[in-house]
């Protein structure tokens, strides 16, 4: 259990994802490496890390997210409200199975609303590739269901529960049955000690801690490890969570660069690629499409190629995007890669 996701966390979170190295992903991780080092624009490596966004419907509505904020009216949601296809799903693990080490199928939105959710982990997984899904678990889950979910092959599920009675949980998961998350969550859980070594996926209980909900924390935490969750984490809310708290010590942004452009690849459910999942929240166009152009050739297209170039210490004449001059992750690169 860790109380908030630092930098560390991520990297521990996720660092199964090394398991699924091959000798052609090792030498991708290289030329990754020396890509990166020397700050270039057109690179010969491809992405570690790919998110996929496999639904951009959701069943709830939860504060600080682009569907909620359509669904209040605040704001339309200016991305296709979809679900991904499995044609546009295999192009891409098609383009990226020799690199990929890690796939995160969430973004906004439900996964386990796309019927082809479990071919489409099945699919990543017959290609070496770790599946990691987050979902809110609030809607009727068949045994069917459940089974295709631990037979799929997926490696990690996160599950939402920001409280341990309705009341709180519903706050932000709004539209939320807390009965039915825990009911889904410990269905799982008891089908999975069953299956023996069948299912090796990992549960994740989740708690995002809020002024509102933080007096339930430790209830919550209770909860999950007397029923069985492999991992229990504790979370600020995205905005206070995405922030660093360090400042750049007067220092230029792109001193510290950007890790997302050379290692992250980030799709919508048409098949588009974003810059960065920020520059997607923020409404910058997608930079192409994998179902008109070989993904090569959108890493290295002009717009990916001006961004890296903005990020350069030496021989820098490009401006800094104005969405990337305002991201809070100021962290950028690892130290030894700046």
């Amino acid at each position: 259990m860790s109380s908030y996701k630092t930098l560390l966390r991520r990297y521990v979170r996720h660092k199964k994802a090394l398991s699924y190295l091959s000798p052609s992903k090792a030498l991708n991780v290289l030329r990754l490496l020396y890509d990166i080092k020397l700050r270039r624009t057109r690179v010969s490596s491809k992405p570690l890390f790919a998110r996929i966004n496999p639904c951009s419907v959701c069943n709830l509505a939860c504060p600080g997210c682009s569907i909620y904020e359509d669904k209040m009216n605040i704001k339309p949601y200016i991305r296709p409200k979809a679900m991904m296809s499995m044609d546009t799903f295999r192009k891409i693990i098609d383009s990226l199975d020799d690199s990929l080490l890690q796939v995160v199928l969430y973004d906004e939105g439900e996964p386990l609303l796309n019927k082809n959710i479990w071919e489409m982990i099945s699919y990543a997984h017959n290609s070496r590739i770790r599946t990691v899904v987050s979902t809110n678990l609030s809607f009727m889950m068949t045994d069917d269901q459940i089974d295709s979910l631990l037979l799929s092959g997926l490696d990690y599920l996160i599950v939402a529960l920001d409280g341990i009675t309705q009341e709180t949980y519903e706050k932000h998961r709004q539209g939320g049955n807390l009965e039915l998350v825990k009911n889904n969550f410990e269905r799982i859980i008891k089908r999975k000690k069953s299956m023996g070594k069948k299912a090796s996926t990992e549960v994740e209980i989740q708690f995002l801690e809020f002024p509102y909900s933080i007096h339930e924390k430790h209830a919550v935490i209770d909860y999950a490890s007397r029923n069985g969750a492999d991992v229990i984490n504790c979370f600020l809310p995205y905005d206070s969570e995405l922030a660093d708290k360090k400042s750049l010590h007067g220092r230029p942004r792109q001193y510290f660069g950007c890790f997302d452009i050379y290692a992250v690849a980030d799709f919508d459910v048409d098949g588009s690629l974003y810059t960065c999942d920020f520059q997607e929240d923020s409404g910058v166009d997608a930079v192409a499409n994998i179902n008109s152009s070989p993904f090569m050739d959108i890493w290295n297209s002009d717009v990916m190629s001006k961004l890296r170039a903005s990020l350069q210490m030496k021989g820098q004449s490009l401006p800094l995007h104005a969405v990337c001059a305002q991201c809070p992750v100021t962290r950028g690169l690892p130290w030894m890669l700046r």
